[in-house]
């Protein structure tokens, strides 16, 4: 069984999938699947949506949040695929992921989180759990991305 939520955080709206723990094995750690890149929140070929009925039917409260602008939430996005990796490879949804974690955790009584997913996701994953050890209690990571611009990676000697 999966239910819509809403999160009002940081001045957005976003909408999420919960899929609530298999009755009696609720653990006190949730996972939180982010879009992969431009991909709304059921990710590539339903990946987030599997994995994380699979987590679930083992105990762990899952979510699945659309970020600004991706998906089913509101908000505004860079023109080229291109600008939305360089915002995803500065950090550009760590704040409101952070508000995202918090919320949730606030809600459902949680102690911490277990973050990540495909490419951006990872990325904002990585971000937020090197600033918040604490609440990001492990990561999963598949294929994160970090871009340079072409001033950027010519400043460090890239091609």
């Amino acid at each position: 069984m999966r239910e819509l939520i809403q999160l009002d955080v940081k001045g957005h709206r976003l909408w999420g999938t919960f899929h609530p723990p298999a009755t009696g094995t609720r653990r006190s750690v949730g996972v939180l699947f982010l879009n992969p890149g431009h991909v709304p929140r059921s990710g590539h070929g339903g990946l987030s949506v599997l994995a994380a009925e699979r987590l679930s039917a083992r105990g762990f409260p899952c979510f699945r949040v659309d970020l600004p602008g991706l998906g089913d939430s509101d908000g505004t996005l860079p023109e080229t695929t291109s600008e939305l990796y360089q915002l995803v490879c500065k950090g550009g949804f760590v704040e409101v992921a952070s508000a995202v974690r918090e919320e949730l955790q606030r809600r459902y009584g949680l102690e911490g989180m277990l973050m990540g997913g495909l490419c951006g996701a990872a990325t904002t994953a990585l971000y937020l759990a090197d600033r918040e050890p604490e609440g990001v209690r492990g990561l999963f990571m598949f294929e994160p991305e970090f871009y340079l611009s072409e001033q950027e990676a010519a400043a460090v000697g890239g091609e």
